[in-house]
């Protein structure tokens, strides 16, 4: 797949979550895109989540999403799909807000607290990174 627009990954990813949860037997609809926290409401067994897709597509061996300040939140009803578009076939990875905002808090205090590349301390940034290859901080 050649470079793409980032709009692009983002609304395949979005209609790839959809579909796989339709396949899988929720009520998943997409929302429109100006529905902010919400990008797909699903409905199973008279329960209803939102559903945050975050979608990557890097040439590189380590996949990370990129999640804003935001995604630090943890709401119970509220999920994440990650969506990675590297293979032909899309993976997919399901979070809990409960496990990713406090990871994300966590991670990005540590990042704080670490030197840069220039010896000096990082700037505050609302930029969060979630690799795919998560390890649970002690």
């Amino acid at each position: 797949m050649p470079e793409a627009d980032k709009r692009l990954v983002g609304a395949a990813g979005l209609h790839y979550a959809t579909a796989e949860l339709l396949r899988c037997g929720y009520l998943a609809l997409p929302t429109t895109r100006n529905m902010k926290g919400v990008d797909i409401v699903v409905t199973h067994q008279s329960k209803t989540m939102k559903v945050q897709v975050k979608t990557t597509y890097q040439n590189r061996p380590r996949l990370d999403w990129i999640l804003g300040e935001s995604d630090e939140q943890g709401d119970p009803n509220v999920f994440y799909i990650l969506v990675s578009l590297r293979e032909r076939k899309p993976d997919y990875y399901v979070v809990p807000s409960t496990i990713l905002g406090p990871y994300l808090q966590r991670t990005h205090r540590k990042w704080l607290e670490a030197k840069g590349r220039g010896g000096g301390p990082h700037r505050e940034s609302k930029v969060r990174r979630f690799p795919n290859e998560f390890e649970p901080l002690t």
